[in-house]
């Protein structure tokens, strides 16, 4: 007799048996007719680093999925993700250079030497893969991906995008968009000036300066994007021991290796001495915005916290899930925090708060921790006093249900990005050019050792600092030094 059936039959046997005893039959029964599953083991991953005589590194991870499976006439192949790290970011930019990496963005595939939009495009497409650049306040970061048998042509076209210098056309038509994209953030400023609360808030701890600079550039400055400034930046700022070249789904490290040196051939970064990094320098302080007739305030309140290589990042990352983050429309549910002190201190207890969360950034030298919050204008006070508290709270004692709720939350962020291969080796390569090395391996165990004291240690420290507040909408102006000092 067929034993599924008696499964199906008895009551008290559980669906699992059932579906079990039907997959092993099945099967068997393959087995038995010739007709095995295919069935490859996931490789465990293997990285390796080089350094070119120039000082370039590359860094690559095998891959940890076959790779290549024959089915007939087909041949399954890896997909390789490549990426260009660059350290050069929007805090190396100054009042007469900023916007010139906005301007980089918006003409990537416009290379000359070897190809031309045209051709850069076509090839990706024909790819079916992509090249995109982005980058923040330190970095630049190129990320391309296809399958094997174009990574040479991909890996020729991303280091062509990263280095070749500009033409005058490209950096013509740099500027106009450059100013089409301002005058386009100009006229949603217009409409809510709060949009840029973030930028003011990175402005007003470190002023015009370093990691006060705009990520989108100044306004003003778009006379200055040319072919002289552009790539007069680049040569400043961009030498081989500035960049790391990452890869993964890659099968042997010294092809990829020989790859590189093949592309880059006179076209990379020239070896020389770059200008040095300036420090930045944390300097606090109030800036407010009164918007006439409007019903909403946006308040930002942040404190200098710790710069990467501390110890104490692990203490702030938990702190920052402690909080999280709540919208008055999305406050939250299985599996996104919906215990966060954004949701149970703020949002489910007052009725004016439209949208609160964690501020939370980390960079070479500096960092800022602090709480955003929204709400309706005329309760300012109250909205000032509620992100105070809950400041002040880290401070205090937390119950071992809410931190490990926290770190298990952050522990499955961690892990979910980590899965996804492009995620993944985008982190790889920042975590190497940080700490030159990779510690990744390192962010699990880190996170479990972080305690109750730890958070309230960490808390107290940076309260002691000169606050940063940054404050948007109606009775913006009634916010002040002599307020905030009310409660710190």
């Amino acid at each position: 007799m067929d034993p599924s059936i008696n499964a199906r039959a008895d009551p008290v046997q559980p669906l699992k048996v059932c579906l079990l005893t039907h997959q092993m039959k099945s099967i068997e029964s393959y087995n038995y007719q010739g007709h095995k599953p295919l069935e490859r083991k996931d490789i465990r991953p293997n990285y390796k680093s080089t350094q070119l005589e120039s000082g370039l590194q590359i860094l690559t991870e095998t891959a940890n999925f076959p790779s290549a499976i024959h089915m007939g006439m087909f041949r399954l192949e890896n997909q390789l993700k490549i990426g260009i790290l660059i350290e050069c970011g929007a805090r190396d930019e100054d009042v007469h250079t900023s916007g010139v990496l906005a301007a980089l963005k918006s003409i990537q595939y416009k290379t000359a030497k070897h190809s031309n939009e045209t051709m850069n495009y076509g090839r990706i497409q024909l790819s079916g893969g992509d090249i995109v650049m982005d980058y923040d306040m330190e970095r630049i970061y190129i990320k391309g991906s296809c399958v094997e048998h174009n990574a040479s042509d991909q890996l020729k076209m991303m280091i062509d995008m990263a280095f070749e210098p500009k033409t005058k056309g490209a950096c013509d038509v740099a500027r106009v968009l450059y100013q089409r994209n301002h005058e386009q953030i100009q006229s949603m400023v217009s409409q809510d000036p709060s949009i840029l609360a973030n930028d003011e808030l990175m402005k007003t701890a470190y002023g015009e300066q370093t990691l006060g600079m705009p990520l989108q550039g100044l306004y003003q400055n778009a006379h200055n994007i040319n072919a002289e400034t552009i790539n007069g930046f680049i040569d400043e700022q961009i030498s081989p021991e500035r960049v790391l070249i990452v890869a993964n789904g890659v099968e042997n490290h010294e092809d990829f290796v020989d790859l590189v040196r093949l592309h880059l051939g006179g076209n990379g970064p020239i070896q020389k001495s770059p200008k040095p990094k300036i420090p930045s320098k944390y300097q606090g302080g109030f800036y407010t915005h009164k918007i006439n007739d409007s019903e909403t305030i946006k308040i930002n309140l942040a404190f200098e916290t710790v710069p990467w290589h501390s110890t104490e990042m692990p203490a702030f990352f938990v702190m920052n899930t402690l909080i999280g983050n709540a919208q008055s429309f999305s406050s939250g549910g299985p599996g996104k925090g919906m215990y966060c002190r954004a949701i149970t201190n703020m949002m489910q207890k007052y009725e004016m708060i439209i949208e609160a969360g964690a501020i939370n950034n980390h960079y070479a030298d500096s960092g800022l921790f602090g709480l955003s919050i929204t709400g309706n204008s005329i309760q300012y006070e109250t909205l000032l006093r509620v992100i105070c508290e809950e400041m002040q709270n880290l401070s205090k004692p937390i119950q071992d249900i809410e931190l490990l709720r926290a770190k298990n939350i952050l522990k499955m962020n961690v892990l979910m990005a980590m899965e996804r291969k492009e995620e993944r080796l985008e982190e790889i390569a920042r975590n190497y050019m940080t700490y030159d090395d990779l510690t990744f391996m390192q962010y699990l165990p880190n996170i479990d050792k972080v305690t109750s004291d730890d958070v309230n240690k960490a808390a107290l420290r940076i309260m002691k600092t000169t606050p940063t507040l940054v404050a948007f909408g109606g009775y913006a102006d009634k916010i002040t030094p002599r307020l905030l000092s009310r409660h710190f």
